[in-house]
Order: C-alpha cells, then structure tokens, then sequence
C-alpha cells in the first residue's frame, strides 16, 4: 500500500529525515503526518501513555491528604494492595489547617479542622481588612469517605484515581506530581509549603482522587426563612433625635457558629427597618433568610420601642 504524506507522490520521500519521520510515523495511513517530538527524533505516539492510568479502588482508610486504597490496575493487571491515593487539593488538611487565605475584596479567611471528626469538619472565619470578625461557620465535606467493616456490614467507598506523572525536561525521567509523600512512620503527609523533602522511610504519592462524587465543602443547609440569635455587639438605643444604631453578631439558635459579625441589620442586602427616631431595646431574636446572591438578609427581630410613662 503506497503511503501519501504531505502531498508527496508515492516513492518520493524527500530526503532521509523524512524517510526517518515516515518509518516512524505513528499515523500511518493519514495524511497528515503526526506532531514531530524533537526530544525524541519520532513523532509523538498517538496511544495512551502507560504513566497515565486510571482504576476503580476502594477505599481502606482516610488519612489527613491522602487515602489508603487498594483494587486493580487494568493497565498492569496486577492487584494493587494499600496504594496511597492523594486527595483533591481542595480536600486536603494540611495546606489549609491553621492557614489564612486572602479573598479578592481583601478580606481573610483561615480555617481550623477538627481531628476529632476526622478532620471531616472545619471552622471558616473571616475577617475585614482592619481585622474585624465578619463569620466564623462550620463547614462539613458534602460526603464524607465512608468506610464500614464489620461482621454484619462490609461497605467500603469506591473511587476512580488517576495516576499522573511529569516527564523531568531532560526527558529521562517521570516524577511524582501530587507533591505528596507518604511517611510510614506516622501515616502523615508532607507539608506542601516549599520543596518536597524526601525521607528515608517515605515514597512519592502517584495516584489522585479525580473527585468523581464531587465532593466539597459545604456550610450549614439553610432554606426559606429561619430563625436566628441575635448578640447585641455595637451600636447605641437612639433618642428623640438620633435613630437606633444597635449591631449585632448574627447565629443560629443554640449555635456557636456566627452567621455573620457586627452587622447593621437595616442597610442591604438586609430587610429590617426601624424608625427613624426614638430609642430601641437591645434584639435577641430574628427571623432572616440567604438571598439570591448568597448573602444572609434579616427581615424582622423583637426589638421594640422604649416606653416611658410621662
């Protein structure tokens, strides 16, 4: 079968570098030939590249940035036995325990996990840019990793990994790319600040979790109209010529977490009104709403005029 390439007449192959391209050629029978790899001297294979494989796994233990797994290999064949499986950065402990994170607008946000829950929780709080609190909520993952294994029930999460690899420049070697490195000693993973030190007793992380249940984190699941606790932080009761200027913390009943810090609860995106003059009791309860726009909204608290008798 005469082979067409280029536009070139069958028998011309031009000089031997071309002669070399089409015997390598890893799209024989097109016509136009495949990208040139001058690393190599061949044109790129137009196969999949072994370093890059993804399985099905099931999920042994959860650890701080990383799971134990173990299942199938189907490229290789073999059975894989507690291969550490990196988690989606997202997802991670250690890049975002104890850190500060500044948003666009300037204000900041850290976070602090719980342990104690599997590092499954966290507290988010938020601060302006002259450092005043703004919120301070829980956040839980949408789903946790769920492992149950016991003489009744034997149920274990699945997930599809991938195994990533980066080709160092000179071509001669693949090297991990999770930037984690997995400690036998302690089961922790290395930090992600700096260069990854590599240690004696550790081995690179390969395999990612590729988040096919789409996990996340998610704050407290609040619909329609609910009641809130109103914590009196600022302001003055107002007078026969000044309005009411209270402020408050905002929180659900019975909760530590705050909604939102010292807010104004008559200026947008809030509802609540007072009357422009005359003095208000201190609020303890309200009634509040997310808008479209995400933003928390209060519509009606008890505060309530004050009442003398002449």
């Amino acid at each position: 079968m005469a082979i067409r390439i280029n536009g070139q007449k069958p028998g011309d192959l031009g000089p031997p570098f071309r002669k070399r391209q089409i015997r390598h050629n890893s799209a024989q029978g097109f016509r136009e030939g495949a990208p040139f790899d001058v690393r190599t001297g061949h044109d790129v294979p137009l196969v999949n590249d072994p370093r890059d494989q993804v399985a099905l796994l099931e999920v042994l233990e959860v650890r701080k940035d990383y799971l134990l797994c173990e299942g199938l290999n189907p490229y290789t064949e073999k059975w894989m036995e507690r291969v550490a499986v990196a988690k989606p950065y997202l997802l991670q402990v250690t890049p975002f325990d104890g850190k500060s994170i500044v948003l666009d607008d300037g204000s900041i946000v850290s976070y602090v996990y719980d342990p104690a829950e599997g590092y499954s929780t966290r507290v988010a709080t938020t601060t302006d840019t002259n450092g005043n609190l703004v919120s301070e909520v829980t956040q839980t993952l949408s789903q946790e990793y769920f492992i149950q294994d016991t003489d009744e029930v034997y149920v274990r999460d699945l997930i599809y990994a991938i195994r990533t690899t980066v080709v160092s420049e000179d071509g001669s070697q693949a090297i991990n790319n999770t930037g984690l490195i997995e400690r036998n000693n302690n089961g922790d993973a290395i930090d992600h600040e700096g260069t990854v030190i590599p240690e004696a007793k550790g081995f690179p992380i390969l395999w990612l979790d590729v988040n096919a249940a789409a996990r996340g984190w998610i704050g407290p699941s609040l619909v329609g109209f609910f009641p809130v606790e109103l914590l009196n932080s600022d302001g003055e009761a107002g007078d026969a010529t000044n309005q009411c200027s209270w402020k408050y913390h905002i929180r659900l009943p019975g909760g530590e977490a705050i909604l939102q810090a010292n807010v104004n609860i008559i200026v947008d995106p809030h509802e609540y009104r007072r009357p422009a003059l005359g003095a208000m009791t201190t609020a303890t309860a309200g009634i509040a709403r997310y808008d479209e726009d995400d933003k928390l909204s209060v519509y009606w608290t008890n505060e309530v005029p004050e009442v003398s008798t002449c």
